[in-house]
């Protein structure tokens, strides 16, 4: 099969997963301050934003049978710059969207503490 492209989109595609059948494809398109998960499904369905926000949408995972997508949710960008070497709390929380209606709900949220901090690629 020849490659092709399967859409255009404003913005940086990250973390692009298959669904189960193969049928659909999950990602996050960064777009600054923040990072959504989106579902392409063919070239006549427009793509579905899932419990879209400003919040920073990451590491997409597909439930066995199709139906939801485990994501975890940051914060959004927050206008001035924290210093670099200053200790601080980055939240974080493990989410879960709905493919049919969109929406999605907080399962867990992380100890607000250093330790209970998101470190970028611990998946």
């Amino acid at each position: 099969m020849k490659p092709a492209q399967l859409f255009q989109i404003k913005e940086t595609v990250n973390s692009a997963v298959f669904s189960p059948d193969g049928k659909s494809l999950a990602f996050t398109v960064n777009r600054g301050g923040h990072q959504l998960l989106g579902i392409y499904r063919d070239e006549n369905t427009p793509i579905q934003f899932l419990a879209a926000s400003f919040h920073r949408d990451s590491n997409p995972r597909w439930s066995p049978d199709g139906t939801q997508i485990a994501f975890i949710r940051t914060r959004g960008g927050e206008g001035a710059a924290f210093p670099l070497l200053e200790p601080r709390h980055i939240p974080w929380e493990i989410w879960i969207a709905d493919i049919k209606t969109g929406e999605g709900k907080k399962l867990w949220k992380a100890p607000e503490t250093l330790r209970g901090s998101y470190s970028p690629g611990f998946f």
